[in-house]
């Protein structure tokens, strides 16, 4: 909806205060409740330090626009006063902290009213409002118990006896003139608070008697017949037997004029309205005081005006004014300071410096700009409210008041959250992690195949690559531990691996039973392996019998020697050609790789060792013959008998011994 805060304050009667975003709010009331307000602050409201509209609680409709307004009045009569804000979608409003309207729900346009028992003196009063529109107005007026409506903007002049206010807005203090002057025979009637009066016929006397002191704002009183003395005097000492003497009015010092002199009153001095001064002397009217320079002032308080020098009093710090005649000086805005006097223009106040701001107006020097506090740092010049300064971010930091920047967390650190104050509030980087930036809101974990132990660290380096052996396949690895070690069967010469693939499978004629390895452990000699991934030696087989293998880390079974001709082999996984045996006498082995030897045929026998072939047999011979198998020796090959005789050689038999004829 349209965005309108009104602030209003009621006071025995209809009380009504507007501000507007052009105007100082510096008053509650001319009369009844004076006090001191800052301007309108208009700004941009942070969800996220916990906006609680009835909308965006949690930043999600965050409101286009806020206006807050806040200061002190100062209540003569001590009773119920009623509060009442009027918003475009919501508002509050707070005396001495206490919550006494509550429109925070979207009750658009509508006024919400609370009353609290205040005392005499002086109370604070603080007022915020909202709204979802872009656009954005504030009004609100006093009403004072003499139901005349004046906007807010100032507080308005006290008026003595003789003087009514006239012209009090949001941009003056308004000026007290003389009461309508009535010609002689009448007086002035009801010229009080901002009511110039009017004239009314003094009263007819019964004869014998007199009109008395009816003129000014008197209205008189019947007396004895007393001497009517012309313009200029009074009468006095008139009495029942005395009608009395004509004297003159007397005469004002310098910057005051004569009122009320006439009939049996003196009159009285008055003082030159504010913002004016009167250098002679004499019974002059007011229309004879005279206008002071713009950047001086002449209070409501100031007597006896000599001359504009000594009596215009020079604007102090903190304002300036821009007229001729002026009544005060007007209050450098809030954001803003001035420290020289006599100053007529708004453009000689200071902006706040960066780091800082003030919600106040009027101020004398730089000191009163508050800093911002720790936590939040701010750029800008002139700033209004603490909202302007703004949170550090996250990944930094600030201890510091008045800061027009943050710290960055050193690297090894983060910080994730917002308005910080203290170096420790950026957290040490843990185990598995480093960071090298400045100002980080996380740490990058250590990359795969390698740890980090220590917490704290600021480089990839720091992050130890896992060893050989082992692989790591996970981000942020806290230690050695983490590094896990190749299965048996295979082994990895490598730093930093990153999967078990990095591990390679012992190749044929290899084994590795031991998990964590740089290497594989060759088959034995006498032994050979074809397939990959072994993980003990018995996975390496023994050569067969009948032959040998002499090297290690054998591939295959045709990496077993035959044992030569002539020679046999009965055991497995023999590793020298000394384990092949030559055959015995009597045998010999035509074949490579035997497990045996052949015995030499009957009739024949044969005396050297490692024959190869049946014809390293030898014959038994003529008259000899032999039944048996691998005779050793000559000797074995029995004689025919006593009358027989054999002329062949190798007989088997001893039938093939035939009888001498």
């Amino acid at each position: 909806g349209g965005a309108v805060l009104t602030l209003l304050l009621r006071v025995q009667s209809d009380i009504r205060y507007v501000g507007q975003t052009s105007v100082n709010i510096t008053d509650f009331g001319p009369r009844d409740a004076p006090g001191t307000f800052t301007a309108l602050v208009p700004g941009t409201p942070d969800c996220r330090i916990g906006f609680d509209g009835a909308i965006g609680a949690d930043g999600s409709n965050c409101p286009f626009q806020m206006w807050s307004v806040f200061g002190n009045v100062s209540i003569r009569i001590a009773g119920a006063y009623s509060f009442c804000t009027l918003s475009g979608d919501g508002s509050r409003l707070y005396v001495d902290g206490t919550q006494v309207v509550d429109n925070d729900f979207l009750q658009l346009s509508t006024e919400r009213c609370g009353t609290i028992q205040l005392g005499t003196g002086d109370h604070v009063v603080y007022s915020e409002g909202w709204s979802w529109d872009t656009t954005a107005s504030l009004t609100a007026t006093y009403q004072g118990p003499d139901n005349q409506k004046i906007p807010l903007g100032t507080k308005c002049t006290l008026c003595e006896l003789g003087k009514y206010l006239s012209g009090c807005s949001s941009i003056s203090m308004g000026t007290c003139l003389p009461c309508t002057v009535c010609p002689s025979g009448q007086y002035n009637s009801g010229c009080v608070g901002i009511s110039s009066g009017s004239c009314q016929t003094c009263s007819t006397c019964p004869p014998q008697s007199i009109m008395s002191g009816c003129g000014g704002i008197n209205s008189g009183n019947c007396v004895s017949l007393c001497k009517v003395c012309p313009s200029g005097q009074y009468q006095v000492g008139c009495n029942r037997t005395y009608n009395g003497s004509c004297v003159l009015c007397p005469s004002c010092l310098p910057g005051q004029y004569s009122f009320g002199c006439g009939g049996n009153f003196s009159g009285q001095c008055i003082l030159c309205e504010p913002g004016k001064f009167r250098a002679g002397q004499g019974p002059l009217n007011s229309l004879e005081c005279q206008n002071c320079d713009s950047g001086a002032a002449n209070g409501a308080n100031c007597s006896g005006c000599m001359n504009m020098s000594t009596q215009c009093s020079l604007c102090h710090a903190g304002t300036f004014q821009t007229g001729l005649g002026g009544i005060n000086c007007t209050l450098c805005n809030a954001g803003t300071y001035l420290t020289g006097t006599g100053m007529f223009s708004d453009t000689q106040c200071s902006p706040c410096s960066p780091g800082s701001y003030q919600t106040g107006t009027g101020l004398a020097d730089s000191t009163r700009c508050l800093l911002c506090p720790a936590g939040r740092y701010q750029t800008g010049l002139g700033m209004l409210h603490l909202n302007n300064c703004s949170l550090c971010g996250v990944g930094t930091y600030q201890s510091g008041l008045g800061s027009g920047n943050c710290s960055k967390c050193v690297n090894g650190k983060y910080q994730t959250g917002f308005g910080m104050i203290e170096p420790s509030n950026c957290s040490i980087c843990f185990a598995g992690t480093y960071q090298t930036g400045l100002g980080s809101v996380n740490c990058t974990m250590c990359p795969v195949g390698t740890y980090q132990s220590g917490s704290g660290m600021f480089d990839l380096a720091n992050c130890s690559l896992c060893g050989t052996g082992t692989y790591q396949t996970s981000f942020g690895a806290l230690n050695v531990g983490n590094c896990s070690l190749c299965a048996s069967g295979r082994y990895q010469t490598g730093l930093g691996m990153v999967n078990e693939n990095n591990c390679s499978m012992c190749i044929s004629g290899t084994f590795q039973s031991a998990s964590g390895s740089t290497n594989c452990a060759k088959c034995a000699a006498g032994t050979y392996q074809t397939g990959s991934g072994m993980s003990t030696q018995g996975d390496c087989v023994g050569c067969f019998a009948g032959s040998y293998q002499t090297g290690t880390g054998m591939q295959s079974i045709k990496n077993c020697s035959l044992c030569m001709v002539g020679k046999f082999q009965t055991g497995f996984g023999m590793q020298d050609a000394r384990n092949c045996t030559n055959c015995g006498v009597g045998l010999y082995q035509t074949g490579s790789g035997s497990l045996n030897c052949t015995a030499c045929p009957a009739g024949t026998f044969q005396t050297g060792l490692g024959m190869f072939s049946p014809i390293n047999c030898s014959l038994c011979y003529a008259g000899t013959y032999q039944s048996g198998y691998g005779m050793i020796d000559t000797k074995n090959c029995s004689v025919c008998m006593a009358g027989k005789y054999q002329s062949g050689l190798g007989m088997s038999e001893q039938s093939q011994c035939s009888l001498c004829t």
